[in-house]
């Protein structure tokens, strides 16, 4: 090189010269432009080595081809040794063609030198760090240029899918809920199924029928329309016709209950339209019974009679009048007669409507003291719907004034474990429990408080009014917590109970008070005598 620029600089041995002193000076990058400089010895020299490589490359290539070499690591490192060692040599004027030419290196494609990608180059290293591709590879991907349309599209497609994923998740999950229902409904457990119908309604979008759809029709199963056939159908055996005509024409429309397969719903319906038209005439007459200072027999007389002549009209349902009939006798005293008479003219009218009579009956046997017809009404209840507290409640009560005690101690055992699993239903999914519900519920522990007391236990008595008092507080149980509580020796909490009745102007009965004072036992009260206040 330093020959070259001494011929450029100054004339050659022929004598020849470069050009004229007096044109301005060039600097040696400008020169070495404007001149044709063939190759020098040196890069001649240079390519022959390079030749030399790719020639012993090509060589031993046809000597693994030939299973001629029999010591494959050291090839392999020779060949990447050799290549690195001419890489690296920074006077050496390499294309990028040639470079890969030198990469290119037959192994085992499973071998782990290799690139993850191409698998036929070494994987690219660079200050130590050893990438997962060759340089080319490498190069590619970081130089690929992606479509947005084709990443929106991407992103949209994924979106859909676990959309999708979510509500088929829903719609198994509502399926499987709806079975578990119907299953319940076959064994008559009203208020379980009830409670799970309520919540796949909830759950699954299908709380109206002018809803655009239901969740779970997307995928073939309405389950949502299984579920408010089968709530309305729980409501009806439940008794509790007032909710069904709001609930009715949430779910259908008047056209689909002129269709075969909603019949069932429309005689529901039909059924709650009769009841509320009695209901706008009768509530009137009731209320002016509830309005006297003191209700008599007389004025309850009175009452039926208005009652009656309703059933003259022909444009009510009787047995419902008769319904409401009932209810005014229950506001005096001595009228068990008048109560027997109108519940049979409401069971002869209506007589799947057994939530409405049964247990009327039951308490009306119980109240005359015919225990043995109390409990065969309590016993038809249960079949009828497995789930009905007040009937056990109602049976417990008639067991113990038997004076059967370890068997009213078991079945309120019983009870109160069912409650336990209808309530924990609730609690979880639903809570849609009716407060008369809860009341019956929790009503079990005060009559099991009451069999632990007839049986001389009034700790375990202690810890089931406890729980009846922290759970609905009703009077009956007011009073039973404020008896035990005081014999018991816990005058903080007696003083608590008596503080809230005063504030009420309320005060304990006076049977109530003898317990306490020791002139009464638990079985004077509730096995011997008729008391009043707990009827």
């Amino acid at each position: 090189m330093d020959d070259l620029e001494k011929k450029i600089n100054n004339p050659d041995e022929n004598g020849e010269e470069i050009e004229n002193e007096n044109k301005p000076v060039e600097s040696e990058n400008d020169k070495a432009e404007d001149m044709d400089i063939g190759p020098s010895e040196s890069e001649e020299s240079e390519e022959d080595e390079l030749s030399k490589i790719v020639s012993q490359l090509k060589s031993k290539k046809e000597e693994i081809l030939n299973d001629e070499v029999q010591d494959w690591d050291g090839l392999v490192d020779q060949s990447q040794q050799d290549a690195e060692e001419f890489i690296i040599n920074e006077s050496a004027d390499i294309s990028e063609e040639k470079l890969e030419s030198i990469e290119v290196i037959e192994l085992d494609e499973d071998d782990e030198r290799l690139c993850s990608l191409c698998h036929r180059r070494l994987k690219y290293s660079e200050n130590g760090i050893e990438y997962e591709y060759c340089k080319r590879c490498r190069k590619e991907l970081l130089e690929t240029k992606y479509n947005w349309k084709s990443i929106v599209a991407f992103v949209a497609s994924c979106i859909v899918f676990v959309f999708a994923i979510a509500l088929s998740g829903v719609s198994i999950l509502n399926g499987a809920t709806t079975v578990k229902a119907e299953r319940l409904l076959k064994e008559n457990k009203y208020t379980s199924a009830n409670n799970m119908y309520s919540y796949i309604l909830q759950s699954s979008g299908s709380g109206s029928s002018y809803a655009p759809f239901s969740l779970d029709t997307i995928f073939g199963v309405d389950v949502g329309r299984k579920a408010q056939i089968g709530y309305i159908e729980t409501l009806y055996k439940l008794g509790s016709i007032q909710n069904i005509g709001a609930t009715v024409d949430s779910y259908f429309t008047d056209k689909d209950l002129e269709k075969e397969k909603y019949s069932d719903i429309k005689k529901y319906k039909k059924v709650y339209d009769e009841l509320y038209n009695v209901s706008v005439e009768a509530t009137t007459v009731i209320q002016e019974l509830q309005s006297k200072e003191k209700i008599t027999k007389a004025d309850v007389e009175e009452t039926v009679k208005v009652l009656e002549e309703m059933k003259k009209e022909n444009k009510y349902n009787n047995a419902f009048i008769a319904y409401y009939q009932y209810y005014a006798t229950l506001m005096a005293p001595d009228t068990y007669d008048l109560q027997v008479k109108y519940l049979n003219e409401l069971k002869q009218g209506e007589p799947e409507l057994t939530q409405f009579y049964r247990m009327s009956f039951a308490n009306i046997y119980l109240s005359d003291g015919d225990y043995d017809k109390c409990i065969t009404e309590c016993d038809v209840a249960l079949e009828e719907n497995a789930e009905d507290i007040n009937a056990y409640r109602m049976k417990v009560k008639a067991l113990y004034r038997q004076k059967k005690y370890d068997e009213a101690l078991e079945l309120s055992h019983k009870a109160i474990e069912i409650a336990k699993e209808i309530y924990e239903v609730q609690e979880d999914e639903s809570q849609l429990a009716s407060t008369k519900d809860i009341t019956y519920a929790y009503s079990i522990y005060t009559e099991q408080a009451i069999v632990f007391g007839l049986k001389g236990d009034m700790k375990s008595a202690q810890t089931a009014i406890d729980r009846a008092y922290q759970g609905q507080l009703t009077l009956d149980t007011a009073y039973l917590y404020a008896m035990i509580n005081k014999v018991n020796g816990n005058t903080e909490s007696y003083d608590e109970i008596m503080t809230m009745l005063e504030q009420y102007g309320m005060q304990l009965p006076e049977i109530c008070q003898q317990y306490i004072d020791g002139t009464k036992t638990f079985e004077d009260i509730f096995v011997n005598g008729k008391v009043e206040w707990y009827e």
